[in-house]
């Protein structure tokens, strides 16, 4: 991902038409925040929150999120083990930004039971992931063309070369 994509200040789409499709589970209620980063998730989710946790493994992350909102609870804590949480104590795990991704397949599965543990028996867990079947999914990046020069010239400078496919 490029780096100005952790300096976002909104949801995506996909993440907000699933928090609009579920909002009875998560309105009002208990919620972690699995790698909050900079704060793009914070932000929407302190105001709509009972009880909000943000824990993220990077401590440069998290004391930049402190500066920005010391007022929120904020741990330094791997996906792998939320053994400091209590069981059955979030109505939704929210792992957005394809963090999932970050660890291996036994990383991952850990990860899975211990955000089941967290949750209450009618709680949540949304996350994004990689979609490895897609067909582009290994490519190198590609520059896609367009006959239009100023469509050309607009979709390089927004997304570079590098990340065009």
């Amino acid at each position: 991902m490029p780096w100005y994509y952790f300096l976002r200040k909104s949801m995506l789409p996909a993440e907000t038409a699933f928090l609009e499709k579920y909002k009875s589970s998560w309105l009002d209620r208990d919620i972690l925040d699995i790698g909050a980063g900079t704060g793009r998730t914070t932000r929407f989710f302190v105001p709509r929150a009972r009880r909000y946790v943000a824990i993220d493994d990077s401590p440069v992350m998290l004391n930049h999120l402190k500066k920005r909102m010391p007022e929120i609870d904020l741990r330094q804590m791997d996906f792998r083990d939320l053994s400091a949480l209590a069981d059955s104590s979030f109505d939704l795990v929210f792992a957005a930004a394809n963090v999932i991704d970050a660890l291996t397949h036994d990383g991952r599965l850990r990860a899975l039971r211990q955000s089941c543990r967290v949750l209450r028996p009618d709680g949540i867990l949304a996350f994004s992931a990689h979609n490895l079947n897609y067909k582009d999914a290994f490519a190198e990046p590609q520059l896609r063309w367009y006959w239009n020069p100023v469509r050309l010239a607009s979709k390089t400078a927004q997304r570079g070369c590098r990340s065009m496919h």
